[in-house]
């Protein structure tokens, strides 16, 4: 069934798989569980606890509510039935007037109350003296302690509920929690203690490449063999470490913000991640790097390379205490991704509906990893399988092949539940309040109708109403109350909900926002077929959070490398305007990667938020292909007027002649450069022709969408790491045009 609640301000609740029929007849004691969305997760991990216990049945909203069905007044009736209350409380829950009417309510009828803290809170007077099971830490073990005191009927008040600091932050995280924020913090101070060595050594082989013996000529014109052998080893030295620095520079920030952005419950499971491992990939390729730069340049004879030129003992000395840092950071790290990839505890500290399906389905079925993985292999391979019988020409324009193949398989699946005797078919219709969103409607209709319940020349049971950021929402709103109970609210991407959109609670909810065929699936399923137990096919969707970024998974994919390449630019103008600032092509490559980088953040957040049409965001891939174009050839001119770096730091001008560059070399480098701009022109029209037709409106609207996407912070720490390439592919083009 697909998840639903009301929107804006307000707390919504959550889902969990259907207890079976013969089981819930067993259980004698219902608890409602009322809880905020942001602590979905502990929620849904509470509920899975309960049920072990055969005497309790634990009830949530969405799990028992069906569409068509009054939900505020199904809500009231389940409090009145309810033989227990269990509140999950935390400031979020306490400041929800729902959340507060579900517990008056118990309080009213006079049964029995617990109260599970999941965040330090303070309690109102009205809950003082009932029982107080803190959960913050040791959760599975005290859940199962609160299920146990719940089924035995205790009421004794257990632990007093923890006060919340003055600084807000958690006064106790759990176990994995904490250790995954230390282990942030531990491996940013080991990058930052080995990133200044690498400077210290950067600063060391600088001073080095100089030539202290005549700073007129350069040094690849100077007559003596043994200086150009010395010069040589230097500086090439030199760009090996600078290289180095600039990969491992960025990696402080990209594992600290996500481990403090934990403290306050804020970060993702990705971004901690991408943090840790590519710290753990980086770190190793460093710690190696230096080893091989520290020997580059030397004879075959060690005697005489250390009798003409060898390396100085503090040198030497920084480049063995730069093991310890790097092999810290690198342990550090792989602890840490060891523990968000498998740590249960972690899921539910983190937002709702944060990267958690891998554990959602360990915590709701019980389910192995191993286990897990094999179930969606087989459904990959099925939908592999189905591919080339698929009939892309039923197909609309623009139509997710990929979604269309998984939905064949599925509509299988629903043309085997039984359906209800004696009834007439179930039928749905798809109305769409706005002409903008014609495409998604037409989609959802070819869905229906190949599954059998489309809406005929009779009214439809059951209507779809697409709400969207491109939809007004006074116009969304009155075709809401006008169909009254058969109208079920299809969410297709990031709006802003006013404050009376409550009411829209008493309604069915489905977030299409990524376009999975899994949602769809269990909404129909529950409309065909209302008393088959099909939550068992899917994982239970989260709570509908309108204003939270969630898109397809190939707008995601664009957004993330608009940002990433944006990354590339900036990090090979910095190299040109510090090793040349005073040259023309310097100057005029920044100014050109500016434009180019603000373009193209634009544009990938105005495909994230829908604010751009198809036919704009057209003319924007040019514009973002000729900006790409024009920076390379400012970035290829530094072949024909490179200056050599001994020269430039000593403030005096020596061009090498362009024959000084050999054939192949001057291919390779022209090549290298324009592969980017190129692979920029063809990566464009690929996603426009992905994002035209399911995601970008023919025309824009402005109605309900916000100013900027909220919770795109996935990537955000892996920027600054996409940088590093293109400082490193500066230094490459600098060594090449000394030495060739």
């Amino acid at each position: 069934m697909a998840g639903g609640g009301h929107e804006g301000t307000e707390e919504t609740k959550g889902t969990a798989d259907p207890p079976v029929r013969s089981e819930s007849a067993r259980r004698t004691v219902t608890v409602f569980v009322s809880y905020s969305r942001r602590e979905f997760h502990f929620a849904e991990a509470v509920t899975a606890t309960l049920r072990s216990q055969a005497a309790l049945d634990p009830w949530f909203d969405v799990q028992r509510l069906r569409p068509g069905m009054d939900w505020a007044k199904a809500l009231d009736e389940s409090l009145d039935h309810a033989d227990a209350l269990l509140l999950l409380a935390s400031p979020a829950a306490l400041a929800s007037a729902y959340v507060r009417r579900e517990w008056t309510r118990a309080l009213e009828r006079g049964i029995p109350l617990h109260i599970g803290v999941v965040e330090a809170v303070e309690l109102p007077p009205e809950l003082a003296g009932f029982p107080v099971h803190d959960l913050r830490t040791r959760f599975w073990e005290r859940a199962a302690e609160l299920a146990e005191a719940m089924a035995q009927a205790r009421t004794d008040t257990g632990v007093a509920a923890p006060r919340p600091n003055r600084f807000g932050l958690p006064g106790r995280m759990p176990t994995p929690v904490a250790a995954t924020v230390v282990l942030s913090v531990l491996t940013s101070i080991a990058l930052v203690w080995a990133i200044v060595l690498l400077v210290g050594l950067d600063l060391s082989v600088v001073h080095l490449a100089w030539n202290p013996f005549d700073h007129d000529v350069p040094w690849v014109d100077r007559g003596s063999a043994l200086e150009v052998m010395r010069t040589k080893r230097w500086q090439g030295m030199m760009f090996g470490l600078l290289g180095l620095t600039a990969l491992a520079a960025p990696l402080a920030p990209c594992v600290l913000v996500p481990g403090m952005r934990l403290v306050r419950r804020r970060s993702s499971r990705t971004a901690l991640a991408i943090g840790f491992v590519v710290t753990v990939g980086v770190g190793l390729t460093v710690l190696v790097g230096v080893g091989l730069v520290m020997k580059s340049g030397e004879l075959r004879n060690a005697a005489v390379t250390e009798l003409f030129f060898p390396t100085p003992p503090e040198m030497t000395a920084v480049a063995e205490m730069l093991g310890a840092p790097l092999a810290g950071a690198v342990v550090c790290a792989a602890a840490g991704a060891v523990v968000v990839g498998r740590s249960r505890t972690l899921h539910l500290w983190l937002p709702t509906g944060a990267n958690g399906d891998h554990h959602r389905t360990r915590i709701i079925r019980m389910r192995r990893a191993r286990q897990q993985f094999a179930v969606e292999w087989t459904e990959f391979r099925a939908a592999w399988d189905a591919y080339p019988s698929l009939d892309t020409s039923a197909l609309p324009r623009g139509a997710d092949v990929v979604f269309m193949t998984q939905w064949k398989i599925l509509c299988e699946r629903l043309a085997a539940l039984p359906a209800p005797v004696g009834e007439a078919p179930v039928t749905v219709e798809v109305r769409c309040p706005a002409p903008a969103e014609e495409a998604v409607a037409h989609h959802l209709r070819v869905a229906c109708r190949q599954a059998g319940m489309a809406a005929g020349a009779s009214p439809a049971r059951w209507v779809l109403v697409l709400v969207s950021s491109q939809a007004p929402w006074p116009e969304t709103a009155r075709a809401i109350r006008r169909l009254g109970p058969r109208a079920i609210c299809v969410l297709l991407d990031t709006v802003r909900l006013p404050s009376d959109a409550a009411e829209l609670r008493r309604h069915q909810w489905l977030d299409f926002r990524e376009r999975r065929p899994g949602s769809l699936f269990q909404l129909l399923a529950a409309l065909r077929s209302p008393e088959a137990d099909t939550a068992g096919e899917f994982l239970p969707p989260t709570p509908v959070i309108t204003e939270r970024y969630l898109a397809p998974a190939w707008v995601r994919y664009f957004v993330t490398s608009c940002r990433n390449i944006t990354a590339f630019f900036p990090g090979f103008a910095l190299v040109a305007v510090v090793l040349r600032p005073w040259q023309v092509q310097s100057t005029l490559l920044a100014a050109v990667t500016l434009l180019l980088v603000v373009h193209l953040v634009r544009m990938g957040n105005l495909a994230a938020t829908r604010r751009i049409s198809a036919s704009r965001f057209r003319t924007h891939c040019v514009v973002a292909s000729v900006l790409s174009f024009a920076w390379a050839g400012v970035a290829i001119s530094v072949l024909w007027i490179p200056v050599t770096l001994s020269s430039t730091w000593r403030g005096q001008w020596s061009y090498i002649p362009k024959d000084r560059v050999s054939g192949l070399t001057l291919v390779a480098l022209l090549g290298a450069t324009a592969a980017l701009p190129a692979l920029i022109t063809l990566f464009f029209p690929y996603f426009y022709l992905l994002l035209r037709g399911q995601w970008l409106p023919p025309t824009v609207t402005h109605a309900n969408s916000p100013i900027l996407p909220r919770h795109m912070g996935t990537w955000t720490g892996f920027e600054p790491v996409s940088s590093a390439p293109g400082m490193y592919f500066a230094l490459l083009i600098e060594f090449w045009v000394a030495y060739a």
